[in-house]
């Protein structure tokens, strides 16, 4: 689950030049046939824009179901998404 959004996770450039880091909590539901629904952020890194890219890893991702089908028919995830 968490290599999946990895994947999908863009370290913004405007924060890249400022320097930013930190690590942003994401809440979400994951449902059995791999779909993410309900991401939100949990807890901050600070940055608005480390917490909208979190976000947007979080949203893009879509996990494969063979993998996903031991969530019936859903369950709350909690992760952190590292930027450093």
């Amino acid at each position: 689950l968490h290599q999946a959004i990895s994947e999908r996770q863009q370290y913004p450039d405007s924060a890249l030049e400022q320097h930013q880091t930190g690590t942003t909590k994401i809440s979400f539901t994951l449902f059995s046939d791999g779909h993410i629904e309900q991401a939100n952020i949990s807890q901050s890194s600070g940055s608005n824009t480390l917490d909208i890219a979190a976000l947007a890893a979080v949203q893009a991702t879509h996990i494969d179901p063979s993998i996903a089908k031991s969530v019936r028919p859903s369950k709350l995830f909690m992760i952190d998404i590292v930027f450093s």
